[in-house]
């Protein structure tokens, strides 16, 4: 009986250490293999010139050149008239029809990422009834449906950020019922947190802060 419950106390010891190690590692995991991928990526694509000549390029010359070139544009941008150029040339982009498509939604969820906390993009942390009627789904609340939708429906609706895990930069958007929204007292950060954890990091005082269509 000892051994069985030495054994049993054991198991659940090394299932903890497991799970604060994961906890640890998983974002430099996934730090180094972005890096990773990136590295790759700018090698591959800027080391190609380099092929004709007869000696071999420098190590990660690609995300050397990379981080210059960005520095190098970002120092322009401070300058007005290259900020007109940058401009003329995005309206131009926003004239290509599928062009425009792309640039534009990369262009939101670069404002998204970067310019949060100005822009107030991902406005809430909520709860949404999905996918099924007593489950229930953490996502963003980040603008109103377009009144087009409210009119077909004839409810007014909210656009929701439903994000995926353990990689919340991806996900889908769903259109929920503003009195099935429930706001939540939760940090954005806190929120990714229990995301990407798959629910193993969660504080045990999230409150509440009111049902969405009292707010």
């Amino acid at each position: 009986m000892e051994t069985h419950a030495h054994k049993e106390g054991l198991q659940i010891r090394l299932g903890k250490y497991f799970i604060n190690g994961l906890i640890l590692l998983f974002p430099l995991f996934v730090t180094i293999y972005a890096l990773q991928v990136i590295v790759n990526f700018a090698d591959n694509l800027l080391t190609t010139p380099f092929k004709v000549l007869p000696w071999e390029p420098p190590p990660y010359i690609g995300l050397i050149v990379s981080i210059f070139l960005i520095i190098i544009v970002g120092y322009f941008t401070t300058n007005v008239f290259i900020t007109r150029i940058f401009r003329w040339a995005e309206k131009l982009m926003f004239k290509v029809p599928i062009v425009k498509s792309i640039y534009s939604t990369a262009k939101q969820i670069n404002e998204m990422l970067f310019l949060q906390k100005e822009k107030n993009i991902l406005r809430r942390v909520c709860l949404i009834p999905y996918p099924h009627p007593g489950v229930y789904t953490v996502a963003f609340l980040t603008n109103e449906a377009p009144q087009v939708i409210n009119n077909i429906t004839g409810k007014q609706l909210l656009n929701v950020f439903v994000p995926s895990t353990p990689t919340p930069a991806t996900g889908f958007l769903v259109l929920v019922p503003k009195d099935q929204v429930i706001l939540l007292d939760i940090s954005l950060d806190d929120a990714l947190k229990l995301i990407v954890s798959g629910g193993v990091i969660s504080k045990q005082d999230f409150k509440q802060v009111s049902n969405s269509n009292k707010g």
